[in-house]
């Protein structure tokens, strides 16, 4: 069951979020779907009421400033020496870092990092006791082959990957700045290596920072947001302390996007906010709204913005197009899709191919179960649009998902239980997603306890780089999918 607390009920600035709604609890109870219907009473009989603790609350110290964009950061946002890898000097906006950083290899091999997908769907089925994770990773062997790794990081927690010619920079938040670890890809002939570290890793700093070609963005623990480019630093704007950030390119612009208060007629509430290179940062989410989590992805020379509005009993999801006439320009805002209760980490990604249409991906609960919702972002993003579920066995949050851009099929990896049971291990699931939002799971990654982090990049070859976090160090690997 999903939770209801700490969501703000819906508002009734946003008519189509209540039509929509209106719609969906219609459609359910004509299936016999009560639960739908009844989330429907819930959500209209909770107009116009707000949640002083709600998520899409805010302090006036979040509201962002005009005035503070291209001031530089202080000097204290900078690491020390004797934290590690050095900051992002003067002559580079991503370059690399001391060659001491790479992890030593050992002797465990890396040819049991995954199953394949037979044996998850072997997985889910009934059994007289909880499936051991080793039982179904000795199940076969995986569909995306792996060719780099898994290498212990030297730096534990989540990181932003940006694919180079050749191989991958993983970028680390620390205190504020970010600290570029450049990683080669081995030969084709080079047999992959399990790597661990003799030394404890440091910790990074969260959330961490988002990355786009020459340009890295990243929070400090109070919220701001500082971009480092070309060897110069600026401050950005103001974030809700504690929030993650999203960029992506625009055209041959860096966008971008955070959450920050803005003052309404109903108090201060959480908005999406937009900065394209050194211009002002400005609202991109919907008056009448709010919103508890914004994502971006470039398709072609336009950027798309994905926001979540969670509320008590539903997650309105939103999207628009912006592109580049001179300046950014904000396309109209669509409610693309309304999803069931959000847990407290509700978070969404973008997947978009090489060619077609984007989805939008949301694990979320439905109707009755909970999945992964892949909804479709069509040229001009388009109201009400209905999803192509993938369900779970069972909900978990945070439910981690990332998706590549630029690459057909799309391919996902995502944590999901592996059974039904409330005590089932979580699994990291590779798969692919077709032209019309069907998924089809590619196998397992091996990994040790609780996954608390995830992020992917495709590089120019195509092949998969993922950086895990789980209960014995983060982790870098990278595969080759058919």
């Amino acid at each position: 069951m999903a939770r209801t607390d700490g969501r703000a009920p819906a508002r009734v600035g946003d008519p189509r979020v209540r039509s929509l709604w209106q719609r969906g609890a219609q459609r359910g109870a004509q299936r016999g779907a009560l639960a739908g219907a009844a989330l429907g009473v819930v959500a209209l009989v909770a107009c116009g009421r707000r949640d002083p603790a709600g998520a899409t609350r805010a302090s006036a110290s979040s509201a962002p400033s005009a005035a503070s964009a291209g001031i530089a950061p202080t000097a204290s946002a900078a690491p020390s020496a004797s934290e590690g890898p050095s900051a992002l000097p003067a002559s580079s906006a991503l370059s690399a870092a001391s060659a001491s950083a790479a992890p030593s290899a050992s002797a465990a091999p890396s040819a049991s990092a995954a199953a394949s997908a037979d044996a998850a769907g072997a997985a889910s089925g009934a059994s007289a006791g909880p499936l051991a994770l080793a039982d179904v990773l000795d199940a076969g062997t995986p569909a995306c082959r792996i060719l780099f790794g898994p290498a212990q990081q030297p730096f534990t927690g989540e990181a932003a990957l940006l694919p180079t010619d050749t191989g991958v920079d993983v970028v680390v938040n620390r205190l504020g700045a970010p600290i570029v670890l450049p990683v080669r890809s081995p030969p084709p002939v080079a047999k992959p290596v399990r790597t661990t570290l003799t030394d404890p890793p440091a910790r990074v700093s969260f959330p961490p920072c988002a990355v786009v070609a020459g340009s890295a963005y990243c929070a400090d623990s109070v919220g701001a947001v500082h971009r480092t480019h070309g060897g110069t630093v600026t401050l950005v704007g103001e974030s809700r302390a504690g929030t993650r950030l999203a960029a992506a390119t625009l055209g041959d612009h860096a966008a971008v996007a955070y959450l920050a208060a803005k003052q309404t007629s109903e108090g201060l509430v959480n908005h999406a906010w937009l900065a394209v290179d050194d211009a002002v940062p400005g609202v991109v989410s919907e008056e009448g709204s709010g919103a508890t989590y914004v994502t971006l992805a470039h398709r072609g020379p336009e950027l798309l913005v994905l926001y979540l509005d969670a509320r008590m009993a539903m997650t309105p999801v939103h999207a628009r197009a912006v592109s580049w006439e001179s300046g950014a320009k904000i396309g109209k805002d669509a409610v693309v899709f309304i999803a069931g209760t959000p847990e407290r980490r509700t978070a969404a990604v973008i997947g978009v191919p090489a060619s077609g249409d984007a989805f939008g991906l949301l694990p979320i609960a439905g109707e009755t179960d909970f999945g992964m919702a892949a909804i479709p972002i069509h040229a001009e993003p388009r109201d009400d649009v209905p999803a192509v579920w993938s369900l779970y066995p069972n909900g978990l949050d945070p439910a981690l998902i990332a998706a590549t851009v630029d690459v057909s099929p799309i391919r996902i990896a995502r944590v999901r239980p592996l059974e039904a049971r409330a005590d089932s291990a979580r699994v990291l699931e590779l798969g692919q997603l077709d032209a019309g939002g069907k998924f089809t799971s590619l196998g397992f990654v091996a990994t040790q306890g609780t996954i608390t982090t995830l992020s992917m990049v495709a590089d120019k070859a195509g092949t998969l780089w993922l950086h895990y976090t789980d209960e014995a160090g983060s982790w870098l690997e990278r595969r080759g999918c058919p």
